[in-house]
């Protein structure tokens, strides 16, 4: 794994997902690329490099935001850790077995977030925090079979192993 690589895609992803990403907005809900790539790795990589691999993407998503710095690196690695032991388990090239396991990261890492979000905003609001975290989990696993069709011809680049 080429980690100067990843730190160049890593950027290359949120400047679209910055640009690009406003475009696709549903309502309060858009996908989440640096998240669908940090997956897309996860399912292409060793479980030992996984982690570190979504940590670093969560890390560039921590520089494009307003949130604490390594929030969302923690969240990416918790997701991550899901899909990798998950995804052995489970028949891991099946696209629904993908689809269904970005929702689930995708609905922890934002669940965690959007409920960090609540409690520091003063009074706690739950639903919205988790009815967000919802929709936005369901759009970015809509997106993950388009996105990781695109992402396929990065193995090579990346080095990736399994």
């Amino acid at each position: 794994m080429r980690f100067e690589r990843l730190l160049l895609l890593g950027f290359t992803v949120t400047v679209v997902q910055l640009t690009v990403g406003n475009l696709a907005r549903i309502g309060s809900a858009s996908p989440d690329l640096l998240f669908l790539l940090a997956a897309w790795m996860a399912f292409h990589s060793k479980a030992e490099d996984a982690l570190p691999l979504a940590w670093v993407a969560g890390l560039i998503k921590d520089c494009a935001s307003t949130a604490d710095f390594g929030s969302f690196g923690f969240l990416f690695a918790l997701a991550s850790l899901l899909v990798t032991t998950l995804k052995d388990a489970l028949f891991r090239d099946a696209l629904w077995v993908q689809v269904a396991l970005v929702f689930a990261g995708g609905l922890l890492y934002n669940s965690c977030y959007g409920l960090w979000l609540a409690h520091e905003s003063g009074p706690l609001d739950w639903s919205w925090a988790l009815d967000r975290a919802w929709r936005t989990a369901m759009y970015t696993a809509a997106c993950a079979p388009v996105m990781f069709a695109l992402f396929d011809p990065l193995k090579g680049y990346l080095r990736l192993e399994r």
